[in-house]
């Protein structure tokens, strides 16, 4: 892969993170955590309430702010990139462990297999630079999960989640 095309690459990832994970929310909330009730037919299982719109939010912020940073390194290379893989697996996993509002819960769902193939996509240039092999294939599907990741953050602010919209 071409430098000039990795670094297009990198910056179409970073506006991904700044539509979707730039910047502290603004909001305060009193739900920090969610809740649990224990039912009464099986007390071991739990049901965990949805997060609150700000709580929700704050925690994606957390989630990708890591991605974010990742994806600001000056250099590509396969150090660089298996960073990129381990922030979006973690961004990935969170996320799959919220709850979301209902008013955005079809968004997450379409959001959390999204990261995962970040996730995948990273990882075949991280391995492409490992074997000398060419990222280029790789870096395709990379870009086009960003590509998706902003069509996702944009419709969470068309909904007022526009700390996860930007």
């Amino acid at each position: 892969m071409s430098t000039r095309l990795l670094s297009g690459l990198i910056c179409a990832v970073i506006g991904v993170g700044l539509l979707i994970g730039c910047g502290a929310s603004s909001s305060s909330s009193s739900t920090s955590a969610p809740t649990t009730a224990t039912t009464s037919s099986n007390p071991s299982s739990r049901l965990r309430a949805p997060l609150s719109k700000a709580a929700y939010q704050s925690r994606g912020l957390v989630l990708l702010q890591s991605a974010v940073n990742a994806e600001n390194a000056k250099q590509s290379d396969a150090t660089t990139w298996a960073r990129v893989t381990t922030a979006y697996q973690r961004a990935h996993q969170g996320f799959q462990a919220l709850i979301p509002p209902p008013k955005v819960a079809d968004l997450h769902q379409r959001l959390v297999p999204v990261l995962a193939a970040a996730a995948r996509g990273a990882a075949k240039i991280r391995d492409a630079f490992e074997t000398g092999g060419n990222p280029k294939a790789a870096g395709a599907d990379f870009a086009a999960g960003a590509q998706q990741l902003i069509a996702i953050g944009k419709q969470f602010s068309a909904r007022g989640y526009t700390e996860l919209g930007r």
